[in-house]
């Protein structure tokens, strides 16, 4: 993952994400970033969702995950 681009709770953000399988919410919260009320944990991680380095990053991901199923098969 490009590390370069993102802070390190971005990137956290990122790993958590992959790891939970896509669980969002649990992520923004495994990552460290709190929030107030449901309210502002919805908008934080949509914040993030968002973010254009960090869909990057994901996107990234998926791609060569979808890359390697694809060999495998």
């Amino acid at each position: 993952m490009n590390q370069e681009q993102l802070t390190p709770k971005q990137q956290l953000f990122v790993e958590n994400y992959i790891n939970n399988d896509g669980d969002h919410i649990q992520a923004y919260k495994d990552s460290g970033y709190t929030a107030t009320s449901d309210n502002s944990l919805y908008a934080g991680v949509n914040r993030l969702l968002k973010n254009v380095k960090v869909s990057a990053e994901i996107a990234r991901y998926k791609a060569g995950n979808l890359a390697k199923q694809a060999k495998k098969r």
